[in-house]
């Protein structure tokens, strides 16, 4: 019963918080500050949702392998389980981070407008052949400016102990911006799981791996070692969901 009750206590400060701060985030763009000192402004609702589902829900989160994060933007391409990981990256990441998304996220009232001020990677997933285009071109961008592009290469969210298919896209967004790849494994399915309302208390690991270099490689090579590394990883860090 307790956990119910946490859960809810957690969704209803949730939406208190995003409304209030969307709406405060939409304000904040009327005021001449630049894009750096807004987003940093922005992405206090992140870390507080964070802050939240600790003292609120009981999770936690631990860090592996920090030291493999880099100063230099580097496309992040993480497992993706739940929102945690969403919420995670972009006040974690030493450079504004840029999320591919749906294009039609951005037309969310108070939420989507906020998100869409912040410049991410919107992409019309309709139109296949576009939506790679824009994913590349869009991408390189927010590299040059100085920004670190978190793309989910299944796709969608993925449970614990299960795998999508690894798509492109990572990659050859990498080879067309210079950037390399910075590999992301985690757990945060098993407190937070897919479309759930109930959230169970526990530690979350996330895990950095070591950046994957680009140049002079082909993006099936690229993205093979990517998958390598992450789904080697998730057996590491949960290693009784495999047997």
């Amino acid at each position: 019963m307790l956990i119910y009750i946490r859960s809810i206590l957690y969704a209803i400060f949730g939406l208190l918080s995003m409304v209030i701060y969307g709406i405060l985030c939409l304000l904040s763009c009327l005021i001449p500050i630049g894009f750096k000192r807004r987003y940093r402004f922005m992405v206090v609702w992140p870390r507080m949702m964070i802050w939240g589902a600790k003292w609120i829900v009981g999770i936690n989160y631990v860090i592996k392998g920090r030291e493999h994060i880099p100063d230099e933007p580097v496309i992040v391409c993480s497992k993706h389980q739940s929102m945690y990981e969403t919420l995670f990256f972009p006040w974690f990441m030493p450079n504004p981070v840029c999320y591919v998304h749906k294009k039609v996220l951005n037309q969310i009232p108070i939420f989507g407008w906020a998100f869409s001020r912040l410049k991410h990677i919107p992409i019309d997933r309709s139109k296949p052949t576009e939506a790679i285009r824009q994913l590349v071109e869009i991408g390189a961008e927010r590299v040059k400016e100085h920004r670190d592009p978190v793309i989910f290469p299944e796709g969608t969210r993925v449970a614990p102990g299960e795998k999508g298919r690894y798509q492109q896209g990572a990659a050859r967004m990498a080879l067309a911006s210079g950037a390399n790849i910075l590999p992301v494994a985690l757990n945060a399915g098993l407190c937070w799981k897919k479309k759930a309302v109930i959230l169970k208390p526990g530690t979350i690991t996330i895990s950095f791996g070591p950046v994957i270099q680009t140049a002079g490689r082909n993006h099936q090579e690229i993205m093979k070692e990517v998958e390598d590394w992450i789904e080697q990883e998730q057996k590491v860090l949960n290693p009784e969901l495999y047997e």
